[in-house]
C-alpha cells in the first residue's frame, strides 16, 4: 500500500509530515488554501473545540490542534483512513486532544449535539452533492456554537446553496477550489 504524505504549515507542529492514504476520494487542502483558512480563524483557533467531519487526511483537524485548538473530533467513513488517522495521532503524540471514530458524517449531524463545537471542518468528498443538507443538520441539531465557524470547501464549479441559516464570513476560490468560512445566523 502507497503512503502520501502532507506537511502541517503553521504551530507547534509545523513543518512536520502526516501520511495519508492515496485514496480516490480524498483529496486534502493544498497549502496555500489551507494557510488562508487558517489565517482568517486566526485568534479563533485558541483553545477551540473542533469537528473535521469529513476528515480524510485529517489536515484540517491536525493543523488546528498544531495551532492551539484544545480538541478535535475526526470522522470519516473508511476503516482504512481512519487506522491511518489514528496512526497520525499517535505519532503526533496527540492521544489527548483527539477523538477518531469511523462514522457516517450526515447521520450522527442528524442527532441532537450534546456539546457544540466551535469550528466545524466540513471537506467532503467533491461528488458528495448533501451539502445544503448537512448545514441544516449543523445548524438545526446544534452543533456549532452561536459564534463559531463552519468551514466549507467544494470544486470551484459547484454552486452553493448555503441556506438562510448561514452568513458568508469569509469566501475565496483558488486552484479549482472554493473555500468559504460561515458563521450561523442568530
Amino acid at each position: 500500500m502507497s503512503i502520501s504524505q502532507l506537511r502541517i504549515i503553521g504551530g507547534k507542529w509545523r513543518s512536520r509530515k502526516i501520511n495519508f492514504l492515496p485514496e480516490p476520494t480524498l483529496r486534502p487542502t493544498g497549502d496555500r488554501l489551507r494557510e488562508t483558512l487558517f489565517n482568517w480563524l486566526g485568534p479563533s483557533l485558541r483553545q477551540a473545540r473542533c469537528l473535521d467531519a469529513f476528515a480524510g487526511s485529517g489536515a484540517l483537524g491536525f493543523e488546528a490542534l498544531s495551532r492551539g485548538a484544545a480538541f478535535c473530533q475526526f470522522w470519516d467513513n473508511n476503516l482504512k483512513v481512519v487506522k491511518q488517522l489514528k496512526e497520525t495521532c499517535q505519532t503526533l503524540q496527540a492521544q489527548e486532544l483527539c477523538q477518531i471514530e469511523k462514522a457516517d458524517t450526515q447521520l450522527l449531524l442528524n442527532q441532537s449535539c450534546g456539546t457544540p463545537f466551535d469550528i466545524i471542518f466540513l471537506d467532503p468528498p467533491f461528488a458528495n452533492k448533501s451539502l445544503s443538507n448537512t448545514l441544516d443538520s449543523i445548524f438545526k441539531n446544534h452543533w456549532i456554537s452561536p459564534d463559531g465557524f463552519v468551514s466549507v470547501e467544494a470544486d470551484a464549479s459547484d454552486k452553493l446553496d448555503f441556506g438562510l441559516n448561514w452568513i458568508i464570513h469569509r469566501s475565496k476560490v483558488a486552484s479549482g477550489v472554493q473555500i468559504h468560512l460561515l458563521r450561523p445566523v442568530e
